[in-house]
């Protein structure tokens, strides 16, 4: 059973019961029932957001129907698929769209920095690094402002430690320093690409496919191979059981072959994946334990889903468009689904395997979306101007202006009431803050 707090929102599901006082409703979901909200306010839509008209899509159950739902299809919803016995993640259940509604409040927008190409944040928000633009990078450390001692050479990225105890520095040239966060101090320098941290005593990086841990603090230890001839992309970092899980592509083909996890403590092991169709844009959620990605077949290219020890996978919806982003505390899931009307107009949908329901939000325009921490909110951009969709309070918070050209979401640890964002400027972008109203 999960409890939601809708203000001012009408909700219909004949499995939803409510209390309602004054202005305030609380729903308490039964069972699987989905939710499908819609506002009273009665305000017009305005553009980029979930429109405002009821929901026109199917929810419930194969048979069932919302009763405020019209018969139109949703585009990216697919029906419940017949699949066999075993751990599943479904069945996901059509849920009628989001109807959002323009957040009477607006949010505030204030320049942090310019001139930069990227910005990494550290375990809190006293700490974070920016790479410079066209070169150098700069670490903001409780207000004060040092550059890193990189010489002449290009930073690529940089990860911090988890303790917040170091900095590592990816160069243009194939190598990575490390710094000490007190004075910036230079503990090391190692041949590597793609730092990430896993532990205070443990940076991984790879060597083509080749992975190696090192100790910043043991500089002159010969560094530890953690897997060999393991290349692709990593799809998850399990700081916990020091891991990474690396999505290895089939050889000479599109798709992915299996899921290796590598750690600094035995074997690596492989989940084989299905190769015909094979899965593409591979994706796993923050606690491991589901598996997505999009297989492309003789009609549209659909989402399917299964938990990543095992079982079969299942269809969650059609026509998806990558990227898959997963929030980084609860298992929802963010993609887009094509309309196919020849422009680059998209529909964000969310998955909400808790709930098992797939529901559509609203149109964007750039393939660049990511969740805020708690998972109740989605940022997003629609052409220049950026939107929140409120999954908690069902309001939609746009900022910025439409002549704008946004790169990046950059979320603050802990927070979800503001964030940190790129904006392209002068072929270098500006970090901007964004503080959304209070609902």
């Amino acid at each position: 059973m999960r409890s939601l707090v809708e203000p001012r929102a009408r909700c219909q599901d004949a499995r939803v019961s409510k209390l309602s006082c004054g202005g305030l409703r609380v729903v308490m979901t039964v069972g699987l029932g989905v939710l499908a909200c819609s506002h009273a306010h009665g305000l017009a839509g305005r553009g980029g957001g979930g429109a405002t008209k009821p929901p026109v899509d199917a929810g419930g159950a194969p048979g069932e129907r919302d009763p405020g739902a019209a018969k139109t299809p949703d585009r990216g919803a697919v029906p419940d698929a017949e699949t066999p016995a075993g751990p599943r993640i479904g069945p996901i259940r059509r849920a009628a769209p989001f109807v959002f509604v323009p957040h009477p409040g607006t949010a505030t927008l204030a320049r942090v920095t310019k001139t930069l190409r990227a910005a990494t944040m550290g375990p809190s928000a006293e700490l974070r690094v920016e790479i410079g633009c066209p070169e150098g990078a700069r670490v903001v450390d409780r207000g004060k402002t040092l550059r890193l001692p990189l010489g002449k050479d290009e930073a690529r990225s940089a990860v911090v430690d988890p303790g917040a105890q170091w900095i590592a520095v990816e160069l243009a040239r194939g190598r990575i320093e490390v710094f000490a966060r007190a004075q910036l101090r230079r503990l090391g320098t190692w041949d590597g690409q793609q730092p990430i941290a896993l532990a205070s005593d443990l940076l991984v990086m790879r060597h083509d496919c080749r992975w190696v841990g090192v100790d910043p603090s043991k500089p002159d230890a010969t560094p530890k191979v953690l897997a060999d001839d393991v290349c692709g992309d990593v799809v998850h970092v399990d700081a916990a059981v020091r891991r990474i899980s690396i999505a290895q592509p089939i050889p000479d083909g599109a798709g992915v072959r299996a899921i290796v996890h590598v750690g600094d403590g035995g074997d690596p092991v492989r989940v084989e994946l299905p190769t015909d169709p094979p899965l593409g844009a591979a994706a796993v959620s923050a606690d491991g334990k589901i598996l997505c990605g999009i297989v492309s077949g003789p009609g549209k290219p659909t989402l399917q889903c299964r938990p990543l020890a095992g079982g079969p996978f299942e269809r969650v919806a059609q026509g998806v468009v990558g990227p898959l982003r997963f929030a980084t505390d609860m298992p929802r899931l963010a993609f887009a689904v094509a309309l196919g009307t020849g422009n680059d107009a998209m529909d964000l949908h969310v998955a909400d395997f808790d709930q098992r329901f797939v529901r559509k939000l609203g149109r964007v325009h750039q393939h660049r979306f990511a969740f805020l921490p708690g998972g109740d909110r989605l940022v997003a951009y629609e052409g220049g101007r950026g939107i929140v969709f409120q999954l908690d309070s069902g309001y939609l918070v746009p900022f910025g202006g439409r002549e704008d050209d946004w790169a990046a979401v950059v979320p603050l640890p802990s927070t979800q009431d503001a964030f940190l964002a790129t904006r392209l400027h002068n072929r270098c972008n500006d970090l901007v803050k964004i503080t959304l109203p209070k609902d």
